[in-house]
């Protein structure tokens, strides 16, 4: 290590206050147990409060938590062919996909800064067992089991003409 470097860690360590009992004393712990980055905490501390909010339902514990939804490839193979045909027709400019907790959307756009034209809507969870939704506005258009489904509101129908 250079001379300048070497200064500057003993500097640091100068610089830094050592963490001392009184942190740790427990009215200090109280005080806030949303701590920050700099907070010291102490780990037994920490698992102890949470484990006391998850049995008061306060937080949820991690067989309660909702999974992460997303699209398999094929599923978004299919958005993306809906999607296109509308794109060559004129009629959607934009989509955009989110993946969460509990729900997967995929939404269809006129402009990019408007509110969806469309939401496809993938729920997860095993009591749902997998729907498909179809929103416009906030209003449900379809659901389905299966997303070819769910995608039937999107073909045309031939008319006479």
């Amino acid at each position: 290590m250079p001379p300048a470097q070497l200064d500057a860690a003993a500097d640091l360590g100068k610089t830094c206050p050592q963490p001392r009992d009184a942190d740790f004393a427990p009215e200090t712990v109280r005080r806030a147990w949303s701590p920050s980055m700099t907070q010291l905490v102490r780990i037994s501390d920490f698992q102890a409060r949470k484990a006391a909010q998850e049995q008061l339902g306060k937080t949820p514990s991690r067989g309660g938590r909702k999974t992460l939804v997303v699209f398999a490839r094929a599923e978004l193979n299919q958005l993306i062919a809906v999607y296109s045909r509308h794109v060559i027709a004129g009629e959607w400019k934009a989509y955009a996909i989110d993946h969460g907790e509990g729900a997967a959307i995929f939404s269809m756009f006129q402009h990019a800064l408007a509110k969806p034209v469309y939401s496809v809507v993938k729920l997860g969870g095993q009591r749902r067992g997998g729907q498909w939704l179809i929103m416009s506005g906030g209003e449900r258009l379809r659901r389905s089991a299966t997303l070819e489904g769910a995608l039937e509101i999107f073909e045309r129908k031939l008319r006479l003409v």
